[in-house]
């Protein structure tokens, strides 16, 4: 198989990379929460509308075989890291000053997430293809927000380019974890829509400067997806000072190859602890061999909400998904009995 015919498959995996459904995005709209960035050791509390990330890398595990991405059934692991780059207000401006003093020199806060996806339905005559989260989820599944206080001896500054410092093992906490959920309804359409027609294969890293996969070539293409999140336990409050964060979402996140805005990462992050480095191929995702090989993308910058849902409205989005809160089933218990 020719590295061009190999490449025309592969054009329908930016989709697949990160399609995530809106399960809970109806159950509650964003809200606007006092947060801290520091958790009030360098700034002030702000009122925002979302947290603003920069642009990241992600890569799906073992999504490519033979040269083509699964067939509908199949499953892969998606892996993304992120660094906050600013708050923004209820209105999506950006907000400055004091609320964000040293973001980035004297602190930091990162994100590490990880979800299983399995293919919906692919059609290979026009390039579109759906994908859903795997109602199965994989150990690796979660979602992480970590704070770094870079003025900490020994604490690393997350590096977008050796994958180092996402996860902090000096001078870091934990201040919110979360699990993905989903429901059908991601899509993905090459622009082109002809097969027939190939996309030039160019160089995977075009970061100016960087020589991460130095030799090694994609497909181009792009996509967009959200996906929504149900939050884990309680957030750290020296952070986020608003109570009852029950989700939490990106309304898009546009994805790409080539990497221009950031350079590929050399090590993945898992949310459960520790690095892994991408088997990607001679060309992004293909061989030589059968495989399977892993994709690389570049991950957008995006805004990510929260929301503070009324009890009802939270009950009937968690029921829909077979999530029904303990109390509800208690209180249903007692009544039957």
């Amino acid at each position: 198989m020719s590295r061009n015919s190999s490449c025309a498959r592969l054009r329908t995996v930016l989709a697949a990379v990160v399609a995530v459904g809106l399960g809970l995005a109806s159950a509650a709209q964003a809200d606007t929460i006092t947060f801290n960035a520091s958790g009030n050791q360098y700034t002030t509390d702000a009122s925002i509308g979302s947290l603003q990330w920069n642009a990241g890398g992600a890569v799906a595990v073992a999504s490519i075989a033979n040269g083509a991405i699964l067939a509908p059934g199949n499953t892969f692991q998606l892996y993304y890291q992120l660094v906050l780059s600013g708050l923004n207000d209820p209105s999506g401006n950006p907000i400055g000053g004091t609320p964000i003093a040293g973001i980035n020199n004297t602190w930091q806060i990162t994100e590490v997430a990880s979800f299983t996806e399995r293919v919906l339905t692919l059609d290979a005559s026009n390039a579109t293809a759906t994908f859903v989260l795997n109602p199965v989820q994989k150990a690796d599944t979660g979602v992480r927000i970590y704070y770094t206080d870079l003025n900490a001896a020994g604490a690393v500054k997350a590096n977008n380019s050796t994958g180092l410092g996402f996860v902090p093992t000096v001078g870091g906490t934990l201040i919110y974890s979360a699990t993905p959920t989903g429901v059908p309804g991601s899509t993905f359409t090459d622009s082109t829509k002809l097969p027939s027609k190939l996309d030039p294969v160019v160089a995977l890293n075009q970061n100016p400067g960087n020589t991460n996969y130095a030799g090694t070539q994609t497909d181009q293409g792009s996509g967009s997806t959200g996906f929504t999140m149900a939050t884990n336990g309680t957030p750290n409050p020296a952070f986020f000072k608003t109570g009852g964060l029950a989700l939490s979402s990106f309304a898009a996140i546009g994805t790409m190859t080539p990497f221009i805005q950031v350079p590929p990462a050399l090590l993945f992050n898992r949310p459960t602890g520790g690095t892994f480095t991408a088997n990607v191929g001679a060309t992004n995702g293909v061989g030589p061999g059968a495989g399977p090989f892993d994709f690389l993308l570049q991950l957008n910058g995006s805004p990510q909400s929260f929301a503070v849902p009324e009890p009802a409205s939270l009950i009937m989005a968690l029921s829909a998904l077979g999530i029904v809160p303990l109390a509800t089933w208690r209180v249903r218990s007692r009544v039957r009995a």
